[in-house]
């Protein structure tokens, strides 16, 4: 579902949750997005894009809870690091992706 989910931001398509052997929803409204389909390159592109960009900005968060003097192992520190990390991180990979102009 992860990965159904990336897709939806990617191409714009609903597919999270989808199984294979059922029907695809269009949605709520019964309307389906407008979107480009991608080539496997350009997903595999998109894909790397999007997981370094996460990657990277974590990776900063987590570096400034160590300057901070903010220990990880403690689960309440920890905890609030995920929150703020997931969130983070997924607008930053969201804001890459507009600029290499897949969305």
């Amino acid at each position: 579902e992860r990965f159904q989910k990336l897709y939806d931001s990617i191409s714009g398509e609903e597919v999270a949750g989808w199984r294979p052997g059922t029907k695809k929803d269009s949605g709520p409204s019964g309307a389906t997005a407008a979107s480009k389909d991608l080539s496997p390159e350009e997903l595999l592109k998109a894909a790397t894009i999007y997981f370094e960009t996460i990657t990277k900005k974590m990776v900063e968060i987590a570096k400034n809870y160590k300057e901070e003097g903010r220990d990880l192992k403690n689960p309440q520190v920890s905890q609030q690091f995920q929150m703020e990390a997931s969130t983070d991180a997924n607008e930053a990979a969201e804001d890459a992706m507009k600029e290499t102009g897949v969305t």
